[in-house]
């Protein structure tokens, strides 16, 4: 459980912290094309799919082997590669 929490976290984490490059296009004063790049959304999405990795494969008890943990490290990883595509477009 304390891994999801973390995983959750981490996921959100870029909607907080920016680190990247904002670029606009102004045209005669209107601002026509805007495009921001956060650099720290694949780190994140890599930690995340760490995180997801220990989930699925990595088990202590035998309740961490119900296969509902895997479905929740594969919402996890999804949610990880969307993570990291679009804070990078």
């Amino acid at each position: 459980m304390k891994m999801t929490i973390a995983a959750v976290v981490v996921l959100l984490l870029p909607f907080v912290i920016f680190m990247g490059t904002y670029q606009e296009l102004v045209i005669n004063g209107e601002v026509v094309q805007e495009r921001d790049t956060n650099f720290f959304a694949p780190v994140a999405a890599l930690i995340a799919l760490a995180i997801a990795w220990q989930i699925a494969f990595v088990w202590e008890t035998e309740q961490d082997r119900q296969p509902k943990w895997k479905a929740v490290a594969g919402l996890i990883a999804v949610g990880a590669v969307a993570q990291g595509v679009f804070g990078l477009i």
